[in-house]
């Protein structure tokens, strides 16, 4: 299992909630920033979201021993003084429009790599 963005609140607290409840599995915790977790089963990967060979090196570290059943990518912004949360469909095709579609580069990375695993590793 995978989380990505694991330092940020959502995801500190589903990478524990998942450590927790899957003390078998290992979760890896995909972040800038490294986070010290108590549970023995949580791997630190780290990952720059903006750049594209980090996301790349993080998705086959996670994926080498075994592919993940889970991804969760829990990064992103709630909000800042120019970007407020979305409250119709206007404003959330128009945050579309805006080209910033970087958040999506992890899910395809992993994506790919779990459908071409076997011929790269």
């Amino acid at each position: 299992m995978t989380v990505i963005g694991s330092s940020g609140a959502l995801g500190n607290a589903l990478t524990i909630q998942l450590a927790a409840n899957n003390p078998q599995a290992i979760i890896h915790a995909a972040a800038r920033k490294k986070i010290a977790y108590d549970q023995p089963n949580i791997t630190h990967v780290p990952i720059h979201y903006g750049e594209e060979e980090s996301i790349s090196k993080a998705a086959k570290l996670c994926c080498s021993q075994l592919a993940p059943d889970l991804v969760i990518v829990a990064t992103g912004i709630l909000h800042t003084n120019s970007i407020m949360p979305e409250k119709s469909l206007d404003a959330l095709s128009a945050s579309f429009s805006s080209g910033s579609m970087w958040w999506l580069l992890p899910e395809f990375c992993f994506v790919w790599l779990y459908r071409h695993r076997w011929s790269l590793l």
